[in-house]
């Protein structure tokens, strides 16, 4: 897939690449249809949405202890994206592991901010190419 340029973009991160995609691709991105996020060289890591409560007039904190120390994520653990409501009340983050017991380690550094809601979910094509696959059989 050619590198797409424009100004209004966000940046995938992979361990081994990074692009930038404009934000009309976005939803695209997230239902599958560009799987640029992916290496087919590799065990497939699954993505995951984090769903972050913050608690009671944490957000001040909880920025400034982002802007001090960064996510604090284990290796291992890679952030896609996210999306934060317009309350600032609730943070949604795609991100994807290999091994789930990493977001253990990850959200110890921010539970006394937040709780968490962590989902295994799938891009829309990877569902289809499943549902796909049991209906021939």
């Amino acid at each position: 897939m050619p590198l797409l340029k424009q100004t209004r973009s966000f940046a995938i991160r992979h361990p081994e690449r990074s692009r930038r995609i404009p934000l009309r691709y976005l939803y695209d991105f997230i239902a599958g249809s560009l799987d640029c996020a992916r290496d087919d060289r590799k065990v497939e890591a699954m993505l995951y949405m984090v769903v972050e409560h913050f608690k009671d007039a944490a957000v001040l904190e909880i920025y400034r202890r982002f802007r001090e120390k960064g996510r604090m994520m284990p290796e291992g653990l890679n952030y896609v994206s996210s999306w934060i409501d317009t309350d600032m009340k609730v943070c949604y983050q795609l991100m994807e592991a290999e091994n789930a017991t990493l977001f253990q380690r990850w959200t110890e550094n921010w539970d006394d901010l937040m709780e968490f809601k962590i989902v295994p979910v799938r891009t829309s094509a990877e569902t289809a190419a499943i549902v796909e696959r049991r209906r021939t059989g």
